[in-house]
Formats: C-alpha cells, sequence, structure tokens
C-alpha cells in the first residue's frame, strides 16, 4: 500500500512539473504578415490587418485589376487569377468589402467548371479536387493546428465547414465533391453574429425603377446591374442567377454554388428544367420567387426595364449572333442617331439559330431603334450591349421570359 501511495505521488508530482512548465512556456506568436504570406504563396497580407485595410490595398499586392460591383449591403471585387493559393492553382479572387473596409475574401480554387477547360474527364476533375482539398487541409493544420466546424451561409445553403483560426483571421474549406474547392477568409466575429439559420433577404420595398437611366438618344436601361464574369466556363445560368441574387441584395451565393444546385454539367450546360427546380427553394430562402412571363414580346421587355427588373432571356448565341454584339459594341457609340438607325436599317437579318445555347439579361430598349440592351455574363466589355428585335427573335428559344421579384 505504502509502494502505490509512492508511485502515486511521483506520477502526480510528474504531472504538476509538466502543467508548471506548460505554464512558463510561452504563447505562440501570432505569424507576422511575411510569414503568412510565406505560407499562402502569395502576398496577400499587408501590415496593416486585412480587416483595415481598402480593397485597392489587397489588390495593389495582389497585382490584380477589379471593378467594384454591388453586394448586399456593401461591394464585391472579382478579379481571374492564375497562381498557387496555399499550394492550389486558383481560378478566381473576390474581395468583399462595407464602408470601403474588407469584410471577406474569397479565392476560388479548382472546380468542375474551370477544370474542364483542359478536357479532362469528370473523374480527374474529382480527384483533382480530392487531393487538392487534402493538401490545403494539411497545410492548414501544420501551421495552425486542429480545424473545427462552424455554420456558413445560410438558408438551404447552409453549410458545416472546417475552420482554422490564426488571431483575428478565420481560415474555411467550403468543399463540395466533384464540384468545387473555395478557400474563405473572414473575421472570427462574422461567424459568430450571424443568427442560425437566418437568410439574407431583398429590399422589398425598394423602388427598383430609380435604377433606370433614360439617354437623350431614347435609350432606356437600369445602370446598375453587378457583373459577374463566368469566364471560361459554361456558366450562364449559375452566372446570371448570381447577378439578379446581388441586385437584389443577396451577398451570400455564388455560381459555383448555384451550378452544384442546377446540377449543371462539367464546364457548362445547365438544363432549364433544373433551374426552375431548383430556383424555387433557393430564391424563397432570399424572399425572392422566379416568374415566368411568356415569350419573347417588346411589351414585356419594356415593362419590366421600366420596373428595374431584369428579364433573363433564353436563346441561341451563335457566332453570327455574337459578331452582331461586337459590332454594336464597337460602331454603335462611334455613329450619330441618324447613322446608327441607318446603319441597322442596311443589316442583313439573321438566319434562323439553334447552336450556342445560351441564358443573358435584358436590361434596356430603344423605341426609336428598335432594339434591345442584352447584359452577358462575360465580364465588363458586355455588360451592356444593344441588338435589334428583329435579330433576336431569329435566335430566341422559343421558351418563356423570366424574371425574379420579390415575394410580397
Amino acid at each position: 500500500m505504502k509502494r502505490l501511495f509512492v508511485i502515486f505521488c511521483c506520477a502526480a508530482a510528474a504531472v504538476l512539473h509538466a502543467a508548471d512548465q506548460a505554464a512558463e512556456k510561452p504563447a505562440a506568436a501570432t505569424p507576422t504578415a511575411a510569414e503568412l504570406n510565406k505560407i499562402a504563396g502569395t502576398p496577400l497580407f499587408g501590415e496593416t490587418e486585412l480587416w483595415q485595410e481598402r480593397p485597392s490595398s489587397v489588390t495593389w499586392r495582389l497585382n490584380v485589376n477589379c471593378r467594384a460591383e454591388k453586394s448586399g449591403k456593401g461591394q464585391m471585387f472579382a478579379a481571374p487569377l492564375h497562381r498557387q493559393f496555399f499550394g492550389c492553382p486558383a481560378a478566381e479572387l473576390r474581395i468583399f468589402a462595407v464602408d470601403s473596409k474588407v469584410t471577406r475574401i474569397d479565392v476560388f480554387l479548382v472546380n468542375k467548371g474551370d477544370s474542364a477547360l483542359d478536357s479532362r474527364r469528370r473523374g480527374d476533375i474529382k480527384s483533382e479536387l480530392r487531393r487538392n482539398r487534402s493538401g490545403l487541409e494539411k497545410l492548414l493544420r501544420e501551421n495552425f493546428g486542429r480545424s473545427h466546424k462552424v455554420s456558413f451561409g445560410s438558408g438551404s445553403l447552409r453549410r458545416q465547414l472546417p475552420m482554422w483560426t490564426c488571431g483575428r483571421y478565420a481560415f474555411l474549406i467550403d468543399w463540395s465533391d466533384g464540384e468545387y474547392l473555395i478557400f474563405r477568409l473572414v473575421p472570427p466575429e462574422s461567424l459568430a453574429e450571424k443568427r442560425r439559420g437566418a437568410a439574407e433577404h431583398p429590399e422589398a420595398r425598394k423602388n427598383f425603377a430609380a435604377n433606370v437611366k433614360r439617354s437623350s438618344n431614347g435609350d432606356v436601361f437600369i445602370d446598375d446591374v453587378p457583373m459577374v464574369n463566368q469566364g471560361r466556363k459554361g456558366y450562364c445560368v449559375p452566372a446570371t442567377v448570381e447577378r439578379l441574387l446581388r441586385y437584389f441584395g443577396v451577398s451570400g451565393v455564388d455560381m459555383h454554388q448555384l451550378a452544384e444546385k442546377y446540377r449543371t454539367g462539367v464546364g457548362g450546360n445547365t438544363r432549364a428544367d433544373r433551374m426552375f427546380h431548383g430556383s424555387r427553394q433557393l430564391l424563397g430562402d432570399y424572399g425572392l420567387r422566379l416568374r415566368e412571363v411568356g415569350g419573347l414580346k417588346r411589351h414585356a421587355v419594356v415593362k419590366y426595364v421600366d420596373q428595374g427588373i431584369p428579364v433573363l432571356w433564353f436563346h441561341y448565341s451563335d457566332d453570327a449572333f455574337q459578331e452582331r454584339i461586337n459590332f454594336s459594341l464597337v460602331s454603335r457609340k462611334r455613329a450619330t442617331p441618324e447613322g446608327w438607325k441607318k446603319r441597322l436599317a442596311d443589316q442583313k437579318r439573321l438566319r434562323r439559330s439553334n447552336k450556342g445555347a445560351h441564358v443573358a439579361l435584358l436590361i434596356g430598349y430603344n423605341r426609336d431603334t428598335d432594339e434591345f440592351a442584352v447584359s452577358n455574363s462575360w465580364g465588363e466589355r458586355y455588360r451592356i450591349a444593344w441588338v435589334r428585335f428583329a435579330d433576336m427573335e431569329q435566335v430566341d428559344a422559343r421558351m418563356d421570359l423570366c424574371v425574379v421579384v420579390p415575394r410580397k
């Protein structure tokens, strides 16, 4: 019995000694900006805390150009990336800001849309996603310890994500098998502030008609529809729906999540029925609904544009139609109103087409020239292009026009 007591005392002393040593050992210092940038493999961090910086400071360090787009109550700055980021190939950067201060950074890494551009099979893309996810988790674990789960997102897109913390930074991995890998960087307190299950809601009482601009040449158009550039991916439907969500004040959804929701194919190809089915619950979560408003008619487009509501238009964007759009983008702004009307009158009518299924937004009209403003998710150059109604009829997919509107 005495021997057991001595063993117990020795063991207790050893535990207390280890505890004293642990107490005396200084806590690991928070990595410097240079150390964080070495881990990230790119100059993302500066000497000033990210959440106190302007987006322009971050884009300057990364040497990328971004245009501010509306996103919820703030702004979003997006730019393509062609570099390694935390050991993974990066495709796109998004910086979110409120009151000119950074609030969140998303980096789209491997995804089935961009990866499919190399003509790889779906199985190869899935393997690459898994490999990069494993490597990213290992890197974060080695540098920031173990992760724990946190809720991220809202509505039907809310999910549990692994999170690592480093001082005032929280690193999250948003991953869907075979779909995408996204690195999200947020302030830790922003996750605690979100009430469980809460979703963003549009400003239902906002006067969207106030966004409509009227020019002296007869152009009437919605001025501030956010741009989301789908890049070379065939994500016209997910990107266009994301643009509409952002227009109505919803910032927490991106085209990769929508592509998964709509079961978009590798590299593109979203079936309209899947979009309608996937949008019902998704839009409902955010106080919105999708409404079909009949076939391609002038009066229908004019009616909704006057209300400040963009119109979804399903059509075929073949080479001839794209050439006509590019011609309009270059020549229309150089011509006088009368000179442009003459050039339109001299154009031959396009042939009927059923190649290159596509969706874009109709955001304007000109009664005098019988043109409508088409806005494509192809970047700033294609934010607004004017097209004759006669040409639109030739490439129309014979599907109902649709609008997204707030629920009353």
